[in-house]
């Protein structure tokens, strides 16, 4: 049987949650952003930075309207960014992918599977068009994040940033 996960479903197994990679973040020979691919419908995605093979630090977001969409905004503001930079995650992020970039580090982009197939069988599907449902799973992605010990970029759990109102 398969299951439509909303935002009233207490019971989605996130710890069975699947990431699809769909790349790696480059720049340009202009030093933009380049994303892989990307559907033009609503998901959660994340940067995984990684220093070689050592993952040092992870954000995750959502898209509302569409992933392909986001990461266009995301190379905009790389370019123009939007301050104070304290207050625009778009903006802030951009800056720092592309620091990462340019000191060598390798930026992964996946984006969460819609479809939960768990161990006993189950199937889940992730209704992320709804915007509740999309940010239920975005709090609990980027808490299941911060406890793994790296630098989280997303700015409630984010050291620099938790000073911020």
């Amino acid at each position: 049987m398969i299951k439509v996960a909303s935002s009233d479903s207490d019971d989605i197994p996130v710890g069975c949650l699947r990431w699809r990679h769909i790349g790696q973040l480059r720049t340009d020979s202009a030093g933009d952003l380049v994303f892989p691919a990307a559907p033009a419908v609503p998901g959660i995605y994340r940067f995984m930075i990684y220093d070689d093979t050592t993952l040092v630090a992870g954000y995750i977001g959502q898209a509302a309207k569409s992933l392909a969409g986001r990461f266009r905004l995301y190379r905009s503001r790389g370019r123009r960014p939007s301050y104070p930079l304290e207050r625009k995650t778009t903006s802030r992020n951009a800056r720092r992918l592309i620091c990462e970039l340019a000191s060598g580090h390798n930026v992964h982009i996946d984006l969460l599977d819609d479809r939960i197939i768990c161990p006993d069988g189950q199937v889940f599907v992730l209704d992320l068009a709804d915007k509740a449902c999309r940010s239920k799973l975005e709090r609990q992605l980027i808490q299941m994040l911060s406890e793994t010990k790296i630098d989280v970029l997303n700015r409630q759990h984010h050291l620099q940033w938790r000073a911020v109102p």
